[in-house]
């Protein structure tokens, strides 16, 4: 087994880059999605209190019956249905009397005098809500009116946003990946170059080879600094051998210089027996002479 995976660096590497610039791209387009729907959810809220703005001007009190008044909001596409009350006395409270819908459903939709005093827009279930009273003889009236406005093109456009940006980050994959490969290449191809030294030191101890790179970048630092441990074990070892030889020629001399001390010693020995023997026959030849 190598000692790098280089498959897996290449995965990681890989990996890594996609994973940066879909983030960045996640993250910018994150920015623009919220900016781009502020400013449709504001430019929809100045649309309806500009339609507001246009009924609360229609004076009630003219011969036009008053669901006339209501086609004035036909050309706006975008609101979805109106319907102008009026106050019953009897019922104490406001009830429809003509609607503008662009379904063959009439709208259900109640008016609130006080959201209507406060002047403001309710956000319902993908629909703005906005009530208003109308005029009579350029005084209040007791009618009020109730304006829907769909969301459906602020939704459509954010779609079509999100549909581009996932054009753009496809765009982007391949670009992002192709960069990842040629950083790999550049990162691996050495350190696959480190893997086969590596192996060939630990398989045959031979400290003389060298990892070869032209770069000054950090693996260039790394490989220079391979190099150099590997020549200074090279260094050792040669001393440890140099050292080892000189050992064995001393322990052969002391063998040599002990061996020759020995064979000294055994031939003094026999040389000290053989003058023990001959002057033992000599003092018994001399005792028999005398005798």
């Amino acid at each position: 087994m190598s000692l790098f995976d280089t498959a897996s660096i290449h995965k990681k590497i890989v990996g890594l880059t996609l994973g940066v610039v879909w983030s960045v791209a996640l993250v910018a387009m994150t920015f623009v999605f919220i900016g781009d729907y502020r400013t449709d959810r504001a430019r929809l809220f100045d649309q309806m209190r500009a339609y507001l703005r246009l009924l609360e001007q229609q004076d009630l009190s003219t011969a036009e019956r008053p669901e006339v008044r209501m086609r004035i909001l036909q050309p706006f596409e975008d609101v979805r249905a109106a319907v102008l009350f009026h106050f019953d006395p009897a019922l104490k409270k406001y009830v429809p009397i003509a609607y503008h819908s662009r379904t063959p459903e009439q709208p259900d939709m109640t008016f609130d005098p006080n959201t209507a005093h406060a002047g403001q827009i309710e956000d319902r279930n993908g629909f703005l809500l906005g009530h208003a009273f109308l005029t009579q003889h350029g005084a209040p009236a007791p009618f009020g009116v109730v304006i829907q406005v769909s969301e459906a093109e602020m939704n459509s456009h954010r779609s079509a946003l999100v549909l581009t940006f996932l054009a753009i980050l496809a765009a982007l994959t391949l670009p992002a990946w192709l960069f990842a490969h040629v950083i790999q290449r550049r990162i691996t191809a050495p350190i696959r170059h480190l893997t086969s030294v590596a192996k060939k030191i630990s398989e045959k101890g031979d400290y003389s080879v060298r990892v070869e790179y032209d770069g000054s970048d950090e693996l260039g630092v790394l490989f220079d600094k391979f190099n150099l441990m590997l020549g200074q074990i090279e260094q050792k070892n040669h001393e440890i051998t140099e050292l080892n030889h000189h050992l064995d020629h001393k322990i052969q001399e002391r063998v040599l210089e002990l061996t020759k001390a020995k064979e000294d010693a055994n031939k003094v020995m026999k040389e000290a027996l053989l003058a023990q023997k001959l002057t033992e026959e000599m003092a018994i030849e001399l005792a028999i002479k005398q005798k």
